[in-house]
């Protein structure tokens, strides 16, 4: 439905991989026939401007076999606002859960309305028609897209969420789920988090992580604080020195995976910095730098302003998110770092540096950040324990959970290969009754399954994080020279990559 990078590609990929299996594949696409969606709020510019490169960079544009197009005059009656909500939240950038009912949030999701509805029927017509038995979607969170998902479970349908995923190699699956789901990562968290990896496995967690202390190519969606500068600990006063890391929360409200006791998290800030008796203004809050981009035409203005404003009444040292303050050299002087599910926890923890997040995310399981998600948990809390944490151990669940999280939670690794953030080779065939187990069961298979007997293979690269030999961290094992697959748009199609690469990716 949203002809973003590499999403669609990787769709067209999987649809051959279907067809090479002996299953009959059908295409859904939208080809301008909804009045609105996320893509059409998000940039300021016109319908027609906006669908025509939304469908040059579509599924049609790379076949057409089996297609249905959404009929703008085919709308269920149902009301659907909810589906809407997600984008919303999103569109706005709100921080503050207060904020949910905001004038602006609400007539958002009036004008999404009609095209979630129409979405949703289309959907349904097009699994009775065609008879489908599994459904392949991208996102399933916003809008148009989680009106797919909500017909699917409608009518039983087994479906699931595809990805890019975080390290770029492999695709990721969230079966029965949207994109946002946890179920997936947190069963193969609790199931590998025990066991050592091989000498190969946390060579390649550190070597991917590691990517954010030394230059070179970093395939993560998304790359902050380039050019970044050190500055010493601006708050200059006594006490703990503790470092707060938010990141903006406005997709996750209201997703069940990552609902918590609190919404407010400034509120939870004070609480835990109460515990470890530190003074407000020995505390300072580095913004994301997020906050300073415009995504698409929308402002982050409200998410800095609702923790500038908290810092404020506090005493608490704000740094916006367009300085240059670098934000590694800040974990590495803090004391303790308080984060909602910031990435930079990983960060943090190849650092030595003792975190606490007060979110649900990713990482719930990682063992290697504490959790605190209620009252219960702050008031059991032994702050001695946290800031006396060994670096070592630390470091061990760190690489683990990233193997979990870039490795074992990302599929098909050695067969899509990332070159850029935006551009990938298929090197083989897939196992498509894998993918078709996993939807079935709602569990996900992961490519490895492999761990060690003992500790000891971790323990050679766990030394080199601790010396910070981030340069000896690099891993490029050899991997077998296969023919690649050819994916590719279809007639005059071919030329959208070529100009597509001088324009911004996603949202950016």
């Amino acid at each position: 439905m949203f002809a973003y990078r590499p999403h669609v590609e990787h769709m067209f990929f999987l649809s051959k991989e279907f067809k090479v299996a002996g299953h009959k594949v059908f295409h859904f696409n939208c080809k301008s026939s909804v009045p609105n969606c996320y893509t059409l709020e998000l940039r300021n510019s016109s319908k027609l401007k906006e669908c025509s490169k939304c469908i040059l960079g579509s599924l049609y544009s790379y076949t057409n076999e089996n297609t249905t197009f959404i009929d703008p005059n085919l709308k269920t009656e149902k009301d659907l606002i909810q589906l809407t909500q997600s984008s919303s939240y999103t569109l706005t950038r709100i921080e503050n859960p207060e904020d949910k009912n905001l004038p602006d949030v609400i007539e958002i999701q009036k004008r999404l309305l009609d095209s979630v509805q129409i979405a949703y029927e289309n959907t349904k017509e097009w699994i009775i028609k065609n008879q489908l038995d599994y459904v392949l979607f991208f996102n399933g969170r916003m809008d148009i897209t989680a009106a797919i998902k909500q017909a699917c479970e409608d009518l039983n349908i087994k479906f699931t969420a595809v990805e890019r995923t975080w390290f770029g190699d492999g695709i990721q699956f969230n079966p029965g789920q949207n994109c946002l789901s946890l179920n997936a990562l947190h069963e193969l968290s609790r199931e590998y988090i025990s066991k050592p990896l091989t000498k190969h496995q946390i060579s390649t967690a550190a070597s991917h992580i590691t990517t954010r202390f030394r230059t070179g190519v970093n395939l993560e969606w998304r790359n902050y604080n380039k050019d970044a500068q050190d500055i010493e600990w601006p708050a200059g006063r006594t006490g703990l020195k503790i470092l707060i890391l938010p990141s903006s929360k406005n997709e996750q409200l209201g997703q069940h995976d990552w609902r918590n006791e609190w919404d407010d998290y400034t509120s939870i800030f004070e609480k835990v910095i109460s515990k470890f008796s530190g003074k407000f203004n020995n505390c300072i809050v580095r913004g994301h730098p997020n906050w300073s981009e415009n995504i698409g035409k929308v402002k982050g203005t409200r998410i800095s302003d609702y923790y500038e404003d908290w810092c404020t009444k506090k005493d608490v040292h704000f740094l916006p998110g367009h300085t240059k303050a670098n934000t590694t050299n800040l974990i590495a002087q803090a004391d303790l770092v308080i984060l909602n599910g910031s990435s930079a926890v990983y960060e943090a923890a190849l650092l030595g540096t003792p975190t606490i997040s007060v979110g649900r995310c990713q990482y719930q399981f990682g063992n290697f950040s504490k959790m605190v998600l209620s009252d219960s948990e702050l008031n059991d809390l032994n702050p001695n324990d946290i800031l006396n944490q060994d670096p070592k151990e630390t470091i061990r669940m760190a690489l683990r959970f990233i193997y979990i999280f870039g490795i074992r939670y990302a599929i098909f690794n050695n067969v899509i290969k990332a070159k850029t953030t935006t551009k990938f080779e298929y090197h083989d065939h897939i196992d498509t009754d894998r993918i078709l187990k996993i939807i079935d069961t709602n569990k996900l298979i992961p490519d490895d399954t492999d761990f060690s007997l003992n500790e000891e293979e971790e323990d050679e690269i766990i030394q080199l994080v601790l010396e910070k030999s981030w340069d000896k961290l690099e891993y490029n094992p050899e991997t077998l020279n296969k023919k690649k697959l050819k994916i590719e748009r279809r007639g005059v199609f071919k030329t959208v990559d070529k100009i597509r690469d001088f324009f911004p990716r996603g949202d950016f």
